[in-house]
């Protein structure tokens, strides 16, 4: 039987998922990862990609991790 105590090499995984902006307006209100959460009657947004708090929903945050492709 093997022994499974040390890791001699890691096998990679990607995951790649296409996110469609209605009318080319990108900004985090229209992003799946974009998910609001109320505790103690106060809202926070946040990227549950990135959990970065978003302040500005009408942009995208400054660690998006989405690539773009602009036409």
């Amino acid at each position: 039987m093997r022994s499974y105590s040390s890791v001699s090499f890691y096998t990679k995984g990607k995951l790649v998922k296409e996110i469609n902006f209605p009318n080319g307006d990108v900004c985090c209100a229209n992003c799946p990862y974009c998910r609001q959460k109320t505790v103690n009657r106060r809202t926070r947004t946040l990227c549950i990609e990135t959990y970065e708090p978003i302040e500005n929903l009408s942009d995208t945050g400054r660690d998006c991790p989405l690539k773009f492709e602009w036409k």
